[in-house]
């Protein structure tokens, strides 16, 4: 059942990457009624074996009903001649992920923000666009966690090459974006939401 359920998700996928309009960081129209944005940025890829040439990565990200809710997310490379190809999918390989609802490329295409919920709990994702492409899976150890546990997050986009988002916890008291925060922290700041950026070239937050 999911091999079929990717397949015509994919199929769908494909025919709107190849749709006109996207460029760096922004978003291609899907079909109307399906989806209402497609996320793609443009990059450089050696697609059915040739040179690196210009094309599209376009990602969708979908519920998966057949179980609880759980989300998937699909990755297609598509060229300016029509032709696609499967970079990956979290349905059928645990190294793209799973449980992310939106997606956000930096405008000079680098990199990409995942906004990303399980079990209730929300956090930020960002991740090298080239090291995707480089080793064609998903590395997290390569992409940068955005940890508000146990405070909330949601995720605004790009300012140039900052991610932009609000959270209830003090992201600019962090030293490090592996750092963690404490229930104490929770408690002080809960409901207070402010905004932050981050930096993934720096790995630094400040406040906006």
């Amino acid at each position: 059942m999911k091999i079929y359920l990717l397949f015509c998700l994919v199929t769908v996928l494909l025919a709107a990457a190849c749709q006109p309009g996207a460029g760096p960081g922004q978003t291609a129209a899907a079909p109307t009624g399906l989806y209402d944005t497609l996320p793609c940025v443009r990059v450089s890829y050696s697609l059915h074996g040739q040179v690196p040439q210009p094309c599209r990565l376009c990602v969708l990200l979908m519920a998966d009903t057949l179980a609880n809710g759980l989300r998937h997310s699909v990755w297609i490379l598509a060229d300016s001649s029509g032709y696609r190809e499967l970079l990956g999918s979290s349905l059928t390989n645990p190294d793209f992920p799973q449980n992310a609802y939106q997606i956000q490329f930096s405008p000079d295409g680098r990199y990409g923000a995942l906004a990303c919920a399980g079990e209730g709990h929300p956090w930020l994702e960002v991740f090298s666009v080239d090291s995707l492409l480089a080793t064609r899976r998903y590395d997290y150890r390569n992409a940068h966690d955005l940890n508000p546990y146990p405070g909330g997050v949601e995720l605004l986009g790009w300012r140039g090459s900052r991610l932009t988002f609000t959270s209830e916890m003090p992201f600019d008291s962090l030293a490090s974006d592996t750092a963690r925060f404490d229930m104490e922290q929770f408690e002080r700041n809960e409901g207070q939401y402010k905004r932050f950026y981050y930096d993934p070239a720096t790995r630094k937050f400040g406040r906006e």
